[in-house]
Order: structure tokens, then C-alpha cells, then sequence
């Protein structure tokens, strides 16, 4: 989620603001509706129409295209402007749900406030500056005699004066006292340039472990470490939305019609132009420069190659479509022959029919899976049956499909045999899946944990060496170039350069401990043996940068801009999760959208 100066940058409607002439439920719904043909999904059991799910991608496409300059047709544009649309309708609802829970109001005092302060966007606009700079004077003088710029601002501080409200109500969960700000502020901005000398514990020498430190370890860790959460897992198979060989027969015939439009003579060059669906080349003539092999698909590579300079291609079936290649020129060596060429590309994509036939495949199979269940119905269909493997309740990921929200809260919810909604995955294909398994919470078995906490009892007292060996090293070149005689020991020495809070250092991976021991350090000092998971370091500070915190407590200004960056933060967190635990239900695969 991006925040723009506090506010969240999506598009969102009336908030049930009386002045604004309408609710949201007035514009996309209410719980009482059924899931007509005209219903594309529904957040927290508000439905969510056709019409107004089409306006909101009429108003991405309207932006996108004031942003480019022109009209789109790209079908990718189109696809990611309808996930937009999507998500915004959900950010939506669900930001109306928290700012009515929050009972939220907007006043024609906050309006007429909010009003004389314009968002970023105008204060840049060169009609209201002065000399370069914002002229407040300019932009209220606009306000009062243009009637259109002033139902604009109106309309935007409408929109935001309840996301501000609820942000504030967030961020009074926040820790914004003197003593966090000063402490956020240093941890921004340090850094530090040095070397870290790693005493790997892999060098340190043989330790043993006894079953009763193994057996202790566990007992100590069990709550901790080795309960488990409830766990359930599906059994699901993907419908995928391609293509039928009638669909690919129809462009075929368009391609042979325009194949045969150039043996009669017609400029390669403009046909391509016209007719190329390939956005990278079609404007150039279908030019695709030059090439190797390897470069491209096997079959265009095969073509491509077997063509001498001026010929032209019948045309050729790739897994991007029906193509005709024309090569211009042969290169290269003939270790590593080159050839320069172009095309005409007709992608290959499922017809509105193919598509239909698609989904009611899938809602059969959803059918019959409810019935006899999905390991016989993928049998009978011939589809690969997936295992998602067990998953916890707080995971977001379903490994093999990635986050897809209607079918983790399907199984969240579910019982064993359920079977879900048709869901989508990140191509959008069609899924259908059966809740396989629940797992109540359980402690992971002695057994099955054993060898882990061997492992790890081992390598702990391994780094105990380690740190006692750095020790030793300490004190024996107390008074020598430590770096000279590290490398004399054959030790690895890892180099840091503007290191800061968050960075990761090679060779010693992850580790808190090591990143707050480097910047305590100032400019010459070295630390004593910090232990990290890669074994025992030392770290010698070369120059390192510390803020001025004084300075920054005396700048109200400076902790203001703290105060919104932690106050942000945290609303984008809170709202994540709010999105993670929402019940949204996505039908638009019904209407090819």
C-alpha cells in the first residue's frame, strides 16, 4: 500500500458523507443482495456490481491514458487496469467499513479547513506560483471564482478527510514519544565504514552433544519453538484459460490472408505496422534487429535461420502465435551465426466463446467435485490433481498458487470434503479446490525435531569456541594491525561499506546483534567478539556517520516528518492484515473480466 503524504494513493468514493450526495452502499451494493449475474465479487458481504466495477476500470484506463498520451489498447494495460480497479473497490469498502466502525464524521468545518491546504499535486501546478514558490494567495482567489476547480478540491478533501481521520485513530497505537522519535531517527541515520574479522564457527573444533542436552533443549523449547498452529491443506486442479485449435484455426486464417496480401506485392513494412500485435516491433515494421541462437522460441529460431536475406516465411505457429518472418540479413561467425529479422505476429488468444466454454467447465467440475470429490473428478478430466501440502492458519502464501485471499479464507473456514469458489490464480486460471486435511494444533514430535536441535546445540557450542578463540586473538595483537595479522591466520575479512540498520553483511548473514555492535563502534574503535550466526566477529570501525540527536529534537519540523513516516508505517501495516482477514469473493472470471 502507498501513502502519499499521509494518504493512502487509491482511488476512493463517497465515504457516507452527507454533502457528497450518496453512500457506498448506494454506489456498489448491500448485504441483502443475491449473487445475480450482475455481481463480480463481494468484500465482507458487500456486493460489488458489474456496472460499477466497469466504471472504476473506465477511470484507471481515463488515467493511464492521460498519463500516456493517447488511447490503450494494449490487453496487458487492460488486465492489470481491471486488477487495479479490483483492488481498489476493495480498499474501498473496507476503508468505509473501519472509518464507520470508528464512527468517522465529515463536517463543513473540515472541509472549509482542508480546503486551504491543496494536495502536493496543486501546490506544484505553475498557475498558482510566485517566483517559484506556492502562492496560497493565487490559489484561493481560483477557489472563489472557478466554480469547477472549486467542486474538484471539494470532491478530493471530501475523499480524504476520513482516511486522515482514521489514520490518526491508528496512530495513536503508535510510539511517537521524544524518546522514539530520537531512537527511530538514529537508527535511520547511522552508518558506518569498517572490516569484520569472522571466526567461523566450522573452524572451531570438535564439540559433543548428549541425548539429555538434546532431550533438555526441546523441553525448554516446546511452547516456543515446537507448538504448531493448526494446520489444513487442499487437493485443488487449474482450468487453464487458453486458446482451443478453433481459436487458433480463426487467426490462422487471418494470417494466411495477409500472407498472401504480401506474395501479392503488398510492403511487408506496413503490413506489420497495421496489422503486428508484437508492441515491441510492430511500430518499426515488425523489426526485431539482430539475434542469435538461443535468442528466441525454437520454432521462430528454426525459421528465422533457415531463411536467406529478402525471403519470407510461411506463416509459423509459436506459443505467442501465428507468425510470418521475414529475414533481412545474415551475420555472425559461423561458430555463432546472427540473422536480422522481422515479423508480423497474430497472437493466439481464447475467443469470448472459448472462454465461456472454460468456466462452465469449471463450475461442472466444481459440481461433481462436491459430489463424488476432486481426485475423481480430475481423473475423469484428465487434470493434474495438486497438493498444496498442510498450511498454517496465519500464512498468507499457498505454495504453488502464491496469495490468493477467497481460497485461504475458504481455508481458514472450511470443513474437510468442502469444496471451494472458483478462484483465480496470478494468470488467471481457473481453480477448483477441496479442503484434504485439518490439523488441530499439535507439538512437533521429540522424534521429528531431534536431529535439528543436535544440530543446533553443536553449532552453539562451536561458536562458544569461536568467540573464545577471537577473544584470545584480541589479546594477543592488542597493540599490532589487527587486519594484518588476521589475514597472516588465514581469517576471512569482510569489508563494510556504508553499513546501516537493515543491511545484511556478506559472510555473516543476518544478524541484530552484529549490525547494533557495528554502529555503537565510532570512527577507530574496535568491538569486542560479537557472536552471530556464522561464528564470532570482530569489527573494526573505520569511519562511521552518527545524526545529530540534539539537533533533531530541536527541529519540530524533522519530527513531524517522523511522526508520519512511523504513523504510516504503521497504518500500512494495520491495513495489510485488514486486507489478509477480509472475506472477498471474486466472480468477475464470470463476465471474461
Amino acid at each position: 500500500m502507498i501513502l502519499v503524504g499521509g494518504l493512502l494513493s487509491v482511488c476512493l468514493g463517497c465515504f457516507g458523507v452527507k454533502t457528497a450526495g450518496g453512500s457506498l452502499r448506494d454506489l456498489v451494493g448491500d448485504k441483502s443482495q443475491g449473487s445475480g449475474d450482475k455481481i463480480v465479487g463481494s468484500i465482507n458481504g458487500i456486493m460489488v456490481g458489474l456496472d460499477t466495477y466497469q466504471l472504476t476500470i473506465d477511470k484507471v484506463m481515463e488515467n493511464y491514458s492521460g498519463q500516456l498520451g493517447g488511447e490503450i489498447t494494449d490487453p496487458q494495460t487492460l488486465i492489470y487496469a481491471q486488477e487495479t480497479a479490483w483492488k481498489q473497490l476493495v480498499n474501498r469498502i473496507l476503508l468505509q467499513e473501519q472509518i464507520s466502525k470508528y464512527g468517522i464524521t465529515v463536517t463543513e468545518e473540515d472541509i472549509a479547513r482542508e480546503m486551504k491546504n491543496p494536495p502536493t499535486e496543486v501546490l506544484r501546478l505553475e498557475v498558482f506560483q510566485t517566483n517559484g514558490a506556492f502562492d496560497a494567495a493565487k490559489y484561493l482567489l481560483t477557489l472563489n471564482e472557478n466554480q469547477e476547480f472549486y467542486n474538484t478540491i471539494r470532491e478530493y478533501v471530501i475523499e480524504v478527510i476520513p482516511q486522515k481521520k482514521l489514520q490518526a485513530v491508528i496512530a495513536t497505537k503508535v510510539d511517537l514519544s521524544p524518546d522514539n522519535l530520537k531512537a527511530q531517527y538514529f537508527r535511520e541515520n547511522s552508518s558506518m565504514n569498517g572490516k569484520a574479522i569472522l571466526f567461523k564457527y566450522q573452524d572451531a573444533g570438535r564439540v559433543a552433544v548428549t541425548d539429555a542436552e538434546v532431550r533438555e533443549r526441546y523441553e525448554a523449547d516446546k511452547e516456543t519453538k515446537y507448538r504448531k498452529d493448526q494446520v489444513s491443506g487442499i487437493k485443488y486442479v487449474v482450468i487453464r484459460i487458453e486458446a482451443s485449435e478453433a481459436d487458433a484455426a480463426k487467426i490462422k486464417q487471418e494470417i494466411d490472408q495477409i500472407y498472401n496480401r504480401i506474395l501479392r506485392g503488398e510492403d511487408f513494412y506496413d503490413l506489420a505496422k497495421r496489422y503486428s500485435e508484437d508492441p515491441g516491433s510492430a511500430t518499426n515494421g515488425g523489426s526485431l534487429g539482430e539475434f542469435g541462437k538461443g535468442q528466441m522460441v525454437r520454432e521462430f529460431e528454426a525459421v528465422a535461420f533457415a531463411l536467406k536475406p529478402g525471403e519470407i516465411s510461411q506463416p509459423v505457429r509459436t506459443s505467442f502465435g501465428w507468425h510470418i518472418v521475414k529475414c533481412l540479413a545474415k551475420g555472425g561467425t559461423p561458430s555463432e551465426p546472427k540473422v536480422t529479422a522481422s515479423h508480423i505476429l497474430l497472437k493466439v488468444e481464447p475467443s469470448e466463446a472459448t472462454r465461456e466454454a472454460l468456466i462452465a467447465k469449471a463450475m461442472t467440475i466444481r459440481e461433481k467435485a462436491a459430489g463424488k470429490g476432486i481426485e475423481a473428478v480430475a481423473g475423469e478430466y484428465g487434470l493434474e490433481l495438486k497438493d498444496s501440502g498442510l498450511i498454517s492458519l496465519t500464512d498468507t502464501n499457498i505454495p504453488g498458487l502464491g496469495q490468493i485471499s477467497g481460497l485461504r479464507s475458504f481455508m481458514r473456514k472450511a470443513k474437510v470434503g468442502d469444496v471451494s469458489e472458483i478462484e483465480r490464480d496470478y494468470e488467471r486460471n481457473l481453480i477448483v479446490a477441496q479442503l484434504s486435511e485439518i490439523k488441530p494444533a499439535y507439538y512437533e514430535p521429540f522424534e521429528d525435531a531431534e536431529f535439528k536441535i543436535a544440530f543446533e546445540l553443536e553449532k552453539g557450542k562451536k561458536i562458544d569456541l569461536a568467540l573464545a578463540k577471537a577473544k584470545e586473538f584480541l589479546v594477543a595483537n592488542k597493540t599490532g594491525d589487527l587486519s594484518r595479522a588476521a589475514t597472516a591466520a588465514g581469517m576471512e575479512i569482510v569489508t563494510l561499506k556504508n553499513f546501516k540498520y537493515g543491511a545484511v553483511a556478506d559472510k555473516i548473514g543476518d544478524s541484530p546483534e552484529f549490525t547494533q555492535a557495528a554502529l555503537d563502534l565510532n570512527t577507530g574503535e574496535v568491538s569486542q567478539p560479537v557472536r552471530t550466526p556464522a561464528g564470532a566477529v570482530v569489527i573494526i570501525a573505520g569511519e562511521c556517520h552518527k545524526p545529530d540527536q540534539q539537533a533533531f529534537m530541536n527541529d519540530s519540523a524533522k519530527q513531524e516528518e517522523m511522526k508520519g513516516h512511523l504513523s504510516d508505517a504503521a497504518f500500512n501495516k494495520w491495513f495489510e492484515e485488514l486486507v489478509q482477514s477480509a472475506e472477498i469473493r471474486d466472480y468477475r472470471f464470470r463476465f471474461g473480466l
